[in-house]
């Protein structure tokens, strides 16, 4: 028997995940509600490299920080997108 989440309907991990690239929210409160996100990612998704495509700002950030975050990728800007 399945073990009831406070979510909702759970689906099956996707199995031999090795990268996860998460697109980055812009303004520091937008950020900061992501990283439980991140984290459940890293739960579900132990050994995958987990690559955020973010901001300046987001690199220098995790630099030298644990979290669930491996590495920040600066995406630099585009219209429409920043």
């Amino acid at each position: 028997m399945d073990t009831p989440s406070l979510l909702g309907p759970v689906g099956e991990r996707v199995p031999e995940v090795e990268r996860i690239a998460v697109l980055r929210a812009n303004a520091l409160g937008d950020f900061i509600f992501t990283l439980p996100a991140l984290e459940a990612l890293r739960a579900a998704y132990p050994s995958a490299e987990i690559v955020l495509l973010g901001a300046p700002w987001h690199a220098k950030l995790w630099r030298d920080r644990p979290g669930p975050v491996d590495r920040v990728l600066v995406v630099p800007p585009a219209p429409g997108i920043r």
